[in-house]
């Protein structure tokens, strides 16, 4: 530690990208920040996700400027693969992480960087030797991966595999895979269960360089190391048929002959012994490192290779699209070194951007030829090409960058969007779907390409996978758990993930709440918290509450966080009569509770549980005495938040102590005066899915192509809401794969309630999604006389559909598997359909149905329970 009365010591900036538990480089440079404050240091890091777990606290502008004020003349740690000084300090670090200039990071450094290499190994690899210091930080936490204690050790079995970022893996090795246990880089989720796995396993099949190698032989795991790219020595820097680094390490192998393993087996305790050595000596090198950093001389901010001033005027001018000026200083830049790449990568975009197509590829080409390893220079001009139309080139560009060097990943999304536009989107999601898989500085931006192309599909198979590796913006994790169970995953699986995105939240007090008597005969304050005014707008819900409440009991406050609540109707008539408007938006938490404690709120009701825009933060942040989900899926429930639901939705001898239990589905009925369109005899069949098309998982279209192949005369309508073409031509898919013609199909945009019904007039048989809780078409179908069919659902977020046919009396519509259900289609289909009589007057019968009496019915014992009574 540092004498407290040193009167200066540099401030570090480690520039790292997004903290992932999965890739040992990007944990390094995190840890190498938390060592280094624990030695006393001040270090930040520059990026935007962290690991609580670790004091890494973030470089903010405020910080910055504190440290300019006072001329702190920070130290800036980059990686190898970063070019330049993009924080632009006076003293750069450069943390050789991996060879340089493999991952198209640059492979020569400036004179005034200070280099430090993770291993000796890389020390090869740069001519600069002078001042290389070795700083191995530690990345594995020896409190998980270890052997101690290990009851599994002398009776291990099974065999685990890694694969990695080698895709060929189960096709080269078939034999393997099919014996194996996979590992990915989603699964196991945590570091706890991937050593579970790694202390009862016999070995680990690796393809890949990976930390995973030690992280099994600490855990007595014995390691056989798998040629593929990724294990191969780069041929730029070793003998290119030489097996990495890795085998030269105890307890890890090439062979996985019985006595090449069980020496591997043997040689565990010694590499064990090896980490142990390692971590001791970190602490030295640490000490070092931080003596040579904190002695560097200052020098000008430098980006590698200083720009002359030409070139700076140039890129400059280019950034601002005044091509000419551009042009002319980076002539004169090409006049002074032309031995520079940059100005002839400027002149290709320049071209391009002019449509001068030709000129581009021969600036290009000069500039590869100058810096044959620089790849980022092809996507580049590809990306302009991009920008410009020519959409052919840029692929062809962005193609050859990705091809020679396939971890080019910020190249990857505009590749992507050059395959859509050249009519090739399947293989464009393909692309993404690989890349998202790894972790990289642009894996955000990829996953959040690949999720918006999904959405405009419809593909709620596929979106929930990836809103789920985007768990740390708890939006999207919610929305793929929403979306989850309108799939057919295990509900286990769901109520699992349901618990993982409410366990933040525990200890901010998001439990079961205690009864407050209050102020006897004073109205109770409620807030109703609204992430989704679309969902109201269809549902009546909200402003019947608001309309129904009885002022002399309760003032109504509505939190307004859904950011299209300005441009929704129903939003504007809530704020007309609620008592008191608190808009969440683009608010902190703590400024939003803040107005929540002024308004004194006692009650407060989420009533969307979950979506993108959730904000179960605030929710569990709240000190209300009393806080309820109301949500068409009640998964918070999972996680002991009490729940607002129909006592319809509940099974039979199922108990609910904790929740409110509204009578019936405990929904509001209310549905627009509309006339019916009587059948048509002779016309064919015509089934309708008019629930939303984000409502229909892919066992549901493989299912409705089906009963089209098999009710050859029938016909679909199939409601897209407010998707377009991408979810038409995915949607057809399904149809085209069991020869369905496809003028059999017709797409419709219903997006309110009055279209809804209005569109069940084409319609003679609804089909209800086969898992989830559907929406407001259901009970639209209802409504205009139509039946439809539905799966007797178990789970408590899919029973909907069925307890709402009970409701009507239409238990014949029922089925109690997939296959009962497609029969059941296939022998409506056939003449004469049955005309239930009368199901408009049975929704009208269901008194608690109605507006008036759900909503007092609703206050009553909402009531009580704040009073400690229910």
């Amino acid at each position: 530690m540092n004498d407290i009365y040193t009167s200066h010591r540099r401030p570090y900036y480690i520039y790292a990208p997004d903290y992932v538990r999965i890739s040992a480089g990007i944990k390094a440079l995190h840890l190498l920040c938390h060592y280094l404050n624990k030695m006393g240091e001040e270090a930040y890091v520059h990026t935007q996700q962290t690991n609580l777990k670790l004091r890494t606290p973030l470089l903010t502008d405020e910080v910055r400027k504190r440290h300019a004020a006072i001329d702190a003349q920070p130290i800036a740690v980059y990686p190898e693969i970063l070019h330049g000084n993009p924080l632009n300090t006076k003293h750069v670090v450069r943390y050789i992480l991996n060879h340089p200039g493999l991952l198209g990071g640059p492979k020569t450094f400036d004179d005034s960087e200070l280099l430090i290499c993770y291993h000796s190994e890389f020390q090869n690899d740069v001519s600069k030797i002078n001042n290389q210091l070795i700083l191995t930080t530690p990345t594995i936490d020896i409190t998980i991966f270890n052997n101690e204690d290990n009851g599994h050790d002398d009776k291990r079995s099974g065999y685990l595999i890694y694969p990695g970022r080698y895709s060929k893996a189960r096709e080269e090795h078939p034999d393997l895979f099919d014996k194996g246990t996979v590992i990915t880089y989603q699964w196991p989720q945590t570091h706890e269960e991937l050593a579970a796995l790694l202390r009862k396993s016999t070995a680990l099949y690796c393809f890949s360089n990976s930390a995973i190698a030690a992280e099994a032989v600490l855990c007595g795991c014995p390691v056989v190391i798998m040629t593929s790219p990724f294990t191969v020595r780069p041929k730029d820097f070793h003998d290119p048929d030489k097996i990495d680094g890795f085998v030269e390490h105890p307890g890890i192998s090439s062979g996985d002959s019985v006595a090449e393993l069980a020496l591997a087996r043997q040689n565990t305790v010694a590499f064990q012994e090896t980490h142990r050595k390692e971590r001791q000596d970190f602490v030295t090198q640490l000490a070092q490192f931080i003596k040579l950093s904190q002695e560097m001389q200052a020098s000008a901010p430098t980006a590698g290779r200083a720009p002359t001033n030409a070139v700076a005027a140039g890129i400059q001018a280019f950034n601002n699209a005044d091509n000419d000026t551009a042009a002319k200083h980076l002539s004169t830049a090409l006049a002074e070194a032309p031995e520079d790449p940059i100005p002839y990568v400027y002149l290709a975009l320049i071209s391009a951007r002019s449509n001068l197509l030709e000129e581009a590829e021969n600036f290009i080409q000069f500039a590869q030829s100058l810096a044959p390893e620089r790849h980022d220079f092809v996507a580049a001009l590809g990306e302009e090409c991009l920008k410009n139309g020519h959409n052919r080139d840029a692929l062809r560009y962005l193609q050859q960058a990705v091809d020679k060097q396939p971890d080019l990943f910020p190249a990857y999304p505009a590749l992507a969007e050059a395959l859509r536009l050249n009519d090739r989107q399947d293989q464009a999601i393909h692309l993404l779907n690989s890349a998202a898989a790894i972790p990289s500085a642009a894996q955000e931006q990829i996953l959040g390409l690949l999720l918006e192309w999904l959405a405009t599909q419809a593909n709620i198979d596929a979106i929930p996978e990836v809103c789920l590796r985007l768990r740390n913006h708890p939006g999207y994790q919610a929305l793929g758990i929403a979306l989850l169970t309108r799939t057919g995953m295990p509900p286990e699986r769901i109520r699992a993930e349901a618990r993982h995105y409410v366990q933040p939240y525990l200890a901010s007090g998001l439990t079961a709440s205690m009864p407050n008597r209050g102020k006897a005969g004073a109205p109770l304050v409620i807030a109703f918290l609204v992430s989704d005014f679309r969902r109201e707008q269809l549902s009546g819900r909200l402003e019947a509450l608001l309309q129904h409440l009885p002022p002399e009991r309760f003032i109504s406050v509505v939190l307004y966080n859904d950011p299209q609540a300005g441009e929704n109707e129903t939003a504007q008539r809530c704020s007309l009569i609620n008592d008191h408007s608190l808009i969440t938006v683009g608010r902190e938490d703590i400024d939003v509770l803040q107005a929540m404690r002024e308004l004194d709120i006692q009650i407060l009701v989420d009533m969307d549980g979950l979506g993108v825009e959730h904000r179960l933060s605030l929710f569990g942040a709240a000190d209300v005495p009393l806080k309820l989900s109301w949500s068409d899926t009640p998964l918070l429930r999972e996680a002991g938040i009490a729940c607002v639901r129909g006592a319809a939705l509940l099974n039979e001898g199922e108990a609910s102590d904790t929740d409110v239990l509204l009578p019936g589905l405990g929904e509001i009925l209310a549905l627009p005066r509309m006339e019916t369109s009587p059948r048509v005899a002779a016309a064919p069949l015509t089934f309708g899915c008019l629930s939303s098309a984000v409502h229909f998982s892919r066992d549901c279209w493989e299912s409705y192509a089906l009963i089209l192949a098999r009710a050859p005369d029938s016909r679909l309508v199939v409601n897209l809401g407010e998707l377009g073409a991408s979810a038409q031509e995915f949607i057809s898919t399904f149809f085209i794969a069991q020869g369905v013609d496809l003028l059999r199909l017709d797409f419709i945009h219903a997006t309110d309630i009055s279209s809804l019904c209005t569109a069940w007039n084409l319609v003679d048989v609804g089909l209800a999604p086969l898992h989830g809780p559907g929406d407001m078409a259901l009970p639209a179908a209802l409504w205009m006389e139509k039946c439809y069919i539905a799966l007797r659902g178990d789970s408590s977020w899919s029973r909907r559909p069925g307890a709402l046919l009970r409701q009507a009396g239409q238990d014949q519509f029922l089925a109690d598997s997939v296959e009962a259900y497609i029969a059941l289609a296939c022998d409506l289909s056939r003449p004469p359909l049955p005309q239930p009589p009368g199901l408009r007057q049975k929704l009208q019968d269901i008194e608690s149905g109605q507006a008036s009496v759900l909503t007092l019915t609703f206050a009553d014992l909402i009531e009580q329970r704040y009073r400690g009574d229910l």
